[in-house]
C-alpha cells in the first residue's frame, strides 16, 4: 500500500462526531509533508492541499495538523550529527 493510500485510510477512518452538518465529511486531521534537503536547510513543502486545515466557517472546528518531515542525509557524518541531535533532544 502507498503512502498516500495509507494517508488517506487513516484521515477517513478518524471518527467525525460532534460536529456542525458543514464540517461533519471533513477528515480529523490532515498531514502536511515536508522535505529538508540537509540538517541544516529549512523544511519546504512536499505536498499541500490548500484549505483542508482551514477551520469551519459555521463552527469554527478546525481538524489536527500532523506535520512529517523528510530528512535527506547525504554522508555518515551527517547521519552522525543527526544521532547525536536526537540524543540530546530531550
Amino acid at each position: 500500500m502507498s503512502f498516500r493510500s495509507r494517508m488517506k485510510r487513516l484521515e477517513r477512518d478518524r471518527p467525525n462526531r460532534g460536529r456542525c452538518p458543514l464540517c461533519r465529511t471533513r477528515a480529523g486531521f490532515v498531514m502536511k509533508r515536508f522535505r529538508q534537503d540537509s540538517l541544516d536547510a529549512a523544511p519546504v513543502p512536499k505536498e499541500s492541499k490548500s484549505g483542508d486545515s482551514e477551520p469551519c466557517t459555521a463552527c469554527g472546528w478546525s481538524p489536527e495538523v500532523v506535520k512529517i518531515v523528510e530528512v535527506i542525509v547525504n554522508s555518515r557524518e551527517e547521519v552522525l550529527r543527526l544521532r547525536e541531535m536526537e540524543a540530546s533532544s530531550p
